[in-house]
């Protein structure tokens, strides 16, 4: 089964205009956020506020203070003025194509601060989409019968999602000499769909748009769906995770059809990257000399920040995230990798180990699951778990 047509379909993308005017739109926040970056410093210098505690508060005053507003003013009548021109050429602007560096440039900034663009309605915004290789899916029940009721293994009633992780797309599921979906769609004879979101929302909001979102599929599939299988890697783990949690809680129909989840590289108890990076942050606030910088890395997604602890509900702590237990009826399958050589003495698997670089392999494995459900690939990094043939086919050998 061929996954990745080569016939171009129109993306989420509005066109290269909407795209532009997204652009421009976080160019001024971001030049605006900037001068209030300069403007703070500048005002606790002149203040001179203490190393560390309180800084000075209010505006800037004079002509310093004077050249900061006109700065701010200008920046937005001309943002605004950018905008609305724009907005004039995007209604008779034709879609454009997706090409996969538009795509990866796209989905990083949505890791980024894709929080922030969904807020302010910015078209670059990624909303939350299925693919069937490279074209989205419509979830209306005629749309999905005249487009899959021909298709291949339709009739089993099997559907495997792929799920990416942050800063990622639908698209990079497949490098250059694999692909983990075609494989999987002719030995689970199912059909495979990809997902796309916005990385940089809440780990719990995006899981509960998955799960309505499959629930209308279950509803509209041209016939009975008997099993869905999740394939996730990294931050997608934490998204599936709560897609089951809320669907439960929701008692939504496709709940019942979910029979395994495979997790690649998923931070279950956390990330250590993004915990370091907050308690720098934490540090950089207590100085008012600081405080202005420590403000733009507080600013990261708060999907960056869910990773900290392996968030996947609205609250969720490191404690509690600990003892959250595998979703119920469901077979859970945990793969990590780690940068290391192999083990070379029995019972050296129980020494401390570096992880793939960004997730160690304790927090990879700390769902509490079986051991027979378990894996752990050697010499590997993080984004090689994607383009890797022996993790291929552990996943088959799993769901066989």
């Amino acid at each position: 089964m061929k996954i990745l047509s080569k016939s171009k379909q129109p993306s989420d993308a509005h066109g290269l205009v909407t795209d532009l005017q997204g652009a421009s739109r976080l160019a001024v926040a971001t030049v605006s956020g900037i001068v209030d970056v300069v403007d703070s410093m500048h005002r606790n210098i002149r203040g001179l506020s203490p190393i560390v505690g309180a800084g000075q508060v209010g505006p800037t005053t004079g002509i310093t203070g004077f050249v900061y507003r006109r700065i701010r003013g200008v920046t937005h009548t001309i943002g605004g003025g950018i905008d609305a021109a724009l907005t004039r050429l995007a209604r008779g602007s034709p879609q454009r194509y997706r090409s996969r560096n538009s795509a990866a440039t796209r989905a990083a900034l949505n890791g980024l601060c894709g929080d922030y663009l969904a807020d302010k309605g910015n078209p670059l915004a990624i909303r939350m989409s299925l693919y069937s290789g490279d074209s989205a899916v419509s979830l209306d029940r005629d749309a999905l019968s005249a487009r899959f009721s021909q298709g291949e293994f339709v009739h089993t009633g099997r559907i495997v999602v792929m799920i990416h992780g942050l800063c990622m797309n639908d698209l990079q599921w497949a490098t250059s000499d694999h692909d983990h979906r075609s494989p999987l769609a002719t030995t689970q004879e199912s059909t495979v769909l990809s997902l796309l979101y916005n990385s940089g929302r809440h780990v719990y909001e995006n899981g509960l748009d998955l799960a309505a979102m499959l629930e209308v599929l279950y509803l509209n599939w041209p016939v009975p769906i008997i099993e869905v299988v999740f394939v996730c890697h990294s931050m997608g783990g934490l998204v599936a995770r709560s897609a089951a949690m809320q669907a439960e809680n929701g008692r939504m129909k496709w709940r019942s059809a979910l029979k395994a989840i495979v997790f690649l590289g998923t931070p279950h108890l956390g990330a250590p990257l993004e915990q370091g990076a907050a308690f720098m942050l934490r540090l950089l606030s207590a100085s008012p000399y600081a405080a202005p910088i420590a403000s733009v890395g507080m600013a990261r997604s708060a999907g960056i920040k869910d990773l900290r602890y392996g968030r996947v509900q609205k609250t969720n702590s490191l404690a509690s995230a600990a003892r959250i237990k595998p979703p119920d009826r469901v077979r859970c399958l945990l793969i990590a990798a780690t940068v290391s050589a192999p083990f070379n003495k029995v019972g050296a698997e129980t020494k401390r180990c570096r992880g793939d670089g960004l997730v160690p392999r304790g927090s990879a494995l700390g769902l509490g699951v079986s051991a027979l459900d378990q894996a752990t690939f050697f010499n590997m990094n993080h984004f090689e778990l994607l383009s890797s043939r022996a993790v291929c086919d552990k996943i088959i050998s799993w769901l066989a």
